[in-house]
C-alpha cells in the first residue's frame, strides 16, 4: 500500500505539469485520478501475513502461580506472550497478559499472584504489523491454599502396644509431608523407662523413622515425643506436641560370659563363681534351686551364698572348694528372672545352662595330712615321722602323738612336691629333706633301704588312680631319686614286721598362715 507522503509528492508533480502547460500553451488541467496513482504504486508494496500462535500445557501449578509455554512464528514479530483470565478465550483486551520477548520462536513464562483454588484460561498471543494473533485455551486449576497444620494420622508401634519385638522398626505417619527441615533429633524423641535414648531420624515424604543401635530393651517402656514446632512444606505448624508409647515384650535373659571359662582347670579354690546376662537380673530369682555348684565326682551339692548386682550373679562358696582337680559344674535352673519379667525355660532336660571346671591338684594356703587307707594294726596310721637311734628321722604310719602330722605340699620343676613341717619339732622348723638333726641341719625324707638302714635326701612325686586326684581317691607315693622304682615303704615300727605298700590318702587340714 502507497504512504500518503508519497501521494502528496505524485499529486504536487500531476498540478505543477498541468499549470505550466495552461499558462504557456493554454492547455487544459488534467483530473488527477488518486486512486489510480495508488494503484499503479501497490504493484511495489510487500504485504505481511498475520503471525500464528500454538499454546502448550500448563505446568508446575501451585496456589498463587504457574508456568504456560507457547510458540509463534511469523514475520517481524514485535510482542510475544500468553494472556490468561478466569473466561475462555481470553484477549490482550479483556485479561491478563505476561510477555515473553519478540520474535518467533518457542517460549515459557511464569504466571503469579493467582488465586488458590481457581479455574484459569490462558492462550499465546503474538502481535507484527499485520495484527494481533492467539493460539487454543489451555485451563488449569491452582492448588487450594493449605492451611491445614499436620497431624499424626498413625504411629508404629501403636499408642499403648504391649510384647513389642526387641527388634520393632518404630514409624510416624503424617497427615501431609514434612518439612525435611524439621526432621531432627531435637525434635523426635524416644525414652526408654523415662530416660532419653539416643536415636537417628530419617524422612520419606510423610513418614518420619527413629533408628537405635542395638535393641530394644526387654520389658521396657517405651514413649515417642515430638515437638509440636514441626511443619509441613507451606509451613503450616502442628497444634500440639504428640505422645504415644508401647511395651516390649519381657524375653528370657541370656548368659553373655562367666568369670571361669568352659573346662577350665587349676582353678583356685577360693574362687568365687560369676555369671553375667544380657539384661539385669531380679535377684528374688537367685537361690540354691536355680543356681547350684555341683562336686560331679560326688553328686553333691556346693553350700554357698549369693548376690546380684546388675547383670551379673555371684555365687561365693561357704567354704574352699574341695582341690584334688576336683570337677565341679555351675548348672542354672528355669526360674532365673530379668527385671522385666522374662524367665529362662528349660532346653535341655531340666536345666538352662552348664559349664565345668577342675580345681586346682593342692592348694599352698593349706597344710594336709597323709593318712592310710587301710588301718593298720586296726587303728587308722597317719604319715609322720620319728627319730631313730641314730637320730635320722624317718617316715611312717606312726600312731603316737608325734605321728598325726600336717604337711604342706609344693610343687617345684613341675613334677615333685616337697613335703614341709607345719609345727616345729625342738623349736626347729623340720624340713623332710637334708640331713639328720644331730648335724644342725633339717630334718630328711627317708625310706627304709632293702639292706637295711636309710636313703636320705629323697624327692617323691605323687601317682594318680584313676587319672584323678581327688581327697576320696587313693594314691601311692613313688621313689624318684634311688634308681630303683618302688612304693613307698613306710617304717611302721614297733610293728614287727614293718607293713610295707601301704596306701595313703590326703587331707586338707589347717591354713597356712
Amino acid at each position: 500500500m502507497m504512504s500518503f507522503q508519497k501521494i502528496i509528492e505524485i499529486t504536487k508533480s500531476s498540478l505543477l505539469a498541468g499549470l505550466l502547460c495552461f499558462l504557456v500553451f493554454g492547455c487544459d488541467i488534467p483530473d488527477i485520478d488518486i486512486d489510480d496513482v495508488v494503484e499503479d504504486d501497490d504493484e511495489e508494496e510487500v504485504v505481511l501475513d498475520a503471525p500464528t500462535a500454538n499454546t502448550q500445557v500448563a505446568s508446575n501449578v501451585t496456589a498463587t502461580s504457574a508456568e504456560v509455554s507457547g510458540e509463534v512464528s511469523g514475520d517481524e514479530i514485535t510482542s510475544r506472550g500468553i494472556v490468561f483470565g478466569t473466561n475462555s478465550a481470553p484477549t490482550l483486551e479483556n485479561g491478563e497478559s505476561v510477555t515473553s520477548g519478540s520474535g518467533a520462536g518457542p517460549f515459557s513464562v511464569t504466571l503469579d499472584d493467582l488465586d488458590d483454588d481457581t479455574q484459569y484460561f490462558a492462550r499465546a498471543f503474538a502481535t507484527n504489523a499485520s495484527g494481533t494473533s492467539y493460539g487454543t485455551d489451555v485451563n488449569f486449576t491452582t492448588v487450594p491454599l493449605d492451611d491445614t497444620p499436620p497431624t499424626v494420622v498413625s504411629v508404629s508401634p501403636a499408642d499403648g502396644a504391649t510384647g513389642v519385638s526387641i527388634d520393632e522398626s518404630i514409624q510416624i505417619t503424617f497427615s501431609e509431608d514434612i518439612d525435611p527441615g524439621d526432621v531432627r533429633t531435637t525434635k523426635f524423641k524416644l525414652y526408654e523407662n523415662g530416660s532419653e535414648r539416643s536415636i537417628g531420624v530419617s524422612l520419606s515424604g510423610s513418614v518420619v523413622t527413629m533408628r537405635y543401635s542395638g535393641e530394644l530393651a526387654s520389658g521396657s517402656s517405651y514413649e515417642i515425643r515430638i515437638d509440636d514446632a514441626v511443619f509441613d512444606l507451606n509451613q503450616n505448624k502442628m497444634e500440639e506436641e504428640f505422645r504415644s508409647t508401647f511395651t516390649v515384650e519381657s524375653s528370657a535373659p541370656e548368659v553373655v560370659s562367666h568369670n571361669i571359662s568352659q573346662s577350665q582347670t587349676d582353678v583356685d579354690i577360693h574362687t568365687a563363681v560369676s555369671v553375667t546376662f544380657n539384661e539385669d537380673i531380679d535377684a528374688s530369682s537367685i537361690n540354691s534351686t536355680t543356681v547350684q555348684l555341683i562336686e560331679r565326682n560326688r553328686g553333691t551339692q556346693v553350700d554357698g551364698t549369693y548376690s546380684v548386682s546388675g547383670k551379673t550373679i555371684t555365687f561365693t562358696p561357704s567354704e574352699p572348694l574341695r582341690e584334688f582337680a576336683t570337677d565341679h559344674a555351675v548348672v542354672l535352673y528355669p526360674g532365673i528372672r530379668s527385671t522385666a519379667g522374662g524367665e529362662m525355660v528349660a532346653t535341655v532336660d531340666d536345666w538352662v545352662y552348664i559349664f565345668s571346671f577342675f580345681t586346682e591338684d593342692l592348694s599352698e594356703d593349706y597344710f594336709y595330712s597323709v593318712e592310710a587307707v587301710v588301718p593298720l594294726n586296726g587303728s587308722a596310721k597317719f604319715l609322720g615321722i620319728r627319730s631313730t637311734s641314730d637320730y635320722t628321722v624317718v617316715l611312717w604310719n606312726g600312731y603316737s602323738n608325734d605321728s598325726r602330722k600336717q604337711w604342706r605340699f609344693i610343687e617345684q620343676n613341675g613334677t615333685y612336691i616337697f613335703y614341709n613341717r607345719q609345727v616345729e619339732n625342738n623349736g626347729d622348723g623340720r624340713f623332710l629333706e637334708g640331713t639328720a638333726p644331730g648335724d644342725g641341719n633339717p630334718s630328711r625324707l627317708t625310706t627304709r633301704a632293702p639292706n637295711g638302714g636309710y636313703y636320705g635326701g629323697q624327692r617323691w612325686n605323687i601317682s594318680y588312680v584313676d587319672g584323678r586326684f581327688d581327697e576320696g581317691r587313693v594314691y601311692f607315693r613313688n621313689n624318684f631319686n634311688q634308681g630303683y622304682f618302688s612304693s613307698l615303704n613306710i617304717d611302721a615300727e614297733p610293728v614287727d614286721p614293718p607293713e610295707d605298700h601301704c596306701e595313703w590318702k590326703l587331707v586338707r587340714r589347717g591354713s597356712v598362715n
